[in-house]
């Protein structure tokens, strides 16, 4: 219900499909990155606006709805996934990153290793060893 709140949301995020907005307490509870960067005198801590230029609206869609409830009513794929699990560790978003290895665990396959793989591997995430 507070992720749906978009009134009182304080933060918005430009992805490359276009803007969301969140809580910025929501954010930067979830995230040590995140509450640095809005919490300071950088361009992101004045004007309340994170640009994630690279990353498409449905990995940063599939994060808030991680972080505010836990779960998501999109659809998913292999791909969505992966470049969540991205984000979610650049931004130390610990609770996300967990639920994500867990996600990517159980889709484990022949087809899927290499991708999987790699990302273990980058990011030396210890549930992937």
């Amino acid at each position: 219900r507070m992720q749906g709140d978009r009134g009182t949301h304080d933060v918005t995020l430009q992805t490359k499909g276009g803007e969301l907005t969140a809580h910025g307490a929501m954010l930067s509870a979830a995230s040590p990155v995140l509450q640095l960067m809005l919490s300071s005198a950088l361009r992101e801590g004045t004007t309340k606006r994170v640009e994630i230029c690279d990353t498409p609206m449905a990995t940063a869609k599939l994060l808030l709805d991680l972080m505010y409830t836990g779960t998501t009513l999109e659809a998913t794929n292999i791909d969505l996934v992966l470049s969540t699990f991205d984000l979610a560790h650049r931004w130390q978003v610990d609770h996300v990153v967990a639920m994500l290895e867990g996600l990517l665990l159980t889709e484990l396959s022949t087809a899927t290793f290499g991708q999987v793989g790699e990302l273990a591997a980058v990011k030396g995430s210890p549930s992937f060893k």
